[in-house]
């Protein structure tokens, strides 16, 4: 299977040079020809340890076939599943609308993906999900609900956790790299809670009765 399938084709690249668009384009060209499952998945079967060694010999730094089998639990092509969209997938009825597909293949601007149509009209199709799939959907989609946290934005709440716990302005100005202490104070220590405010002012209250003096 070696020498029929992989030696001159994925076999003429070098493996420093792999890349993980290399291995699906592959197996989504397999699909395409309508070989079973359980052929892709033995040649998957013999790619993947090579490169775990390469990665462990020190030669490349990630594994660029691991994960790239495509999602077999919804029978999709490999080109299918990595052309879907969530306007595709319909969650409330648990199906898998498929209608295109995304190709890999030279264009004017080189090697790049490509939406399709799919192969044939028979191709476009509505797939019920499993129990696995949709957890693996509703997974994701939960990932692509967190709000995008930025570096500045640790940076920003990190100098006000400082400023919170009494850390000496000149300490917190070092730790920001600011050439002005005024700076971390005026624009990274905001105190954005009224019950910080609150706090601080309730440190300004009298007593209401003053002992008398003796």
């Amino acid at each position: 299977m070696w020498d029929y399938r992989i030696r001159n084709t994925l076999g003429n690249i070098r493996v420093v040079d792999f890349k993980t668009s290399h291995v699906r384009t592959f197996f989504s060209a397999l699909s395409d020809e309508g070989l079973a499952h359980s052929t892709i998945k033995g040649l998957y079967g013999l790619l993947n340890p090579s490169f775990e060694l390469a990665v462990e010999d020190g030669i490349i730094r990630k594994n660029p076939v691991t994960g790239t089998l495509g999602d077999y639990g919804a029978c999709l092509r490999v080109s299918e599943t990595i052309g879907l969209t969530w306007s595709d997938v319909d969650m409330k009825n648990r199906e898998i609308h498929v209608g295109g597909q995304l190709v890999y293949y030279e264009g004017d601007e080189g090697y790049c993906f490509h939406d399709s149509e799919t192969k044939t009209d028979a191709g476009i199709r509505d797939i019920p999900m499993t129990q696995m799939v949709y957890d693996a959907f509703r997974k994701q989609r939960e990932l692509n609900l967190m709000p995008p946290i930025s570096s500045h934005t640790l940076r920003h709440t990190g100098c006000t956790r400082l400023g919170e716990n009494n850390v000496n302005p000149k300490v917190m100005q070092y730790v920001m790299g600011h050439s002005d202490a005024q700076i971390t104070m005026n624009v990274y220590n905001h105190i954005a809670e009224k019950s910080h405010v609150e706090n601080e002012m309730s440190k300004m209250n009298l007593p209401e009765t003053v002992p008398a003096v003796v």
